[in-house]
């Protein structure tokens, strides 16, 4: 947009950067009369075309807030979704196994819904943050949408005031990152780490009289705990 127009003479601009309308004299004519309306209206579109270009940013910004919560909500049911598959997916590993398996699914389990709980409540507070963003920006660019919409008078006399409500100073969104379940902590090798806690708790024996060796004896115990 290129540089103001200058205003005729029937604009004073006063001090607290309200403009006001200077009367001519008394018998000015008709034509004086259609010339001051014009040149009101001219003003008020010029200002309104400046408020609308400050506007867009805010409109911009209101979308990518949108957009990112938006992915908020979608990744917190995602969290929820990963939770229960690969509880699921645990669950199917221990059921091969005896108590001490079942104490050690307990107990992943409760590590994987730990971090369910931590993972949705930061989300939760982001969308919580993002909503209030939303709502915030949502207010101010309807009231900006109301002063565009005012008298052309008053449009004017406040115009100073909404121009700078239209200011925005909110940095951008923050994306989404390493918010999901850590899926690979909790099935990563999954057999092969309890088989190592396993070995640490389970009591090596030999069949009596057999003289089998001991790493054929873990394989037999492992084999069938793995099957019973």
């Amino acid at each position: 947009m290129g540089p103001l127009r200058t205003l005729p003479s029937a604009f004073l601009f006063l001090p607290a950067g309200f403009i006001s309308l200077v009367p001519y004299d008394m018998g000015r004519s008709l034509g004086e009369d259609t010339d001051r309306t014009r040149a009101i209206q001219e003003a008020a579109e010029e200002y309104k075309d400046k408020l609308r270009t400050a506007l867009a940013p805010l409109q911009k910004k209101l979308k990518a807030f949108n957009e990112v919560k938006l992915v908020c909500d979608q990744t917190a049911e995602h969290i929820k979704s990963q939770a229960q598959r690969t509880e699921r997916q645990i669950k199917m590993e221990f059921e091969k196994l005896q108590q001490f398996l079942k104490d050690e699914e307990a107990a992943r389990i409760a590590a994987l819904r730990e971090e369910e709980e931590q993972k949705s409540q930061t989300m939760k507070e982001k969308i919580e943050k993002m909503t209030e963003v939303i709502s915030s920006l949502s207010e101010q660019i309807r009231a900006i949408e109301q002063e565009l919409g005012a008298e052309d008078i008053s449009f004017l006399q406040s115009y100073k005031d909404t121009v700078k409500r239209a200011q925005c100073t909110l940095q951008d969104p923050e994306t989404v990152s390493g918010a999901l379940v850590d899926v690979a902590k909790h099935l990563g090798n999954l057999k092969y780490r309890v088989w190592e806690k396993m070995l640490g708790t389970v009591q090596y024996s030999e069949y009596w009289g057999q003289g089998v060796p001991h790493s054929h004896c873990t394989e037999r115990i492992f084999s069938n705990l793995s099957t019973s």
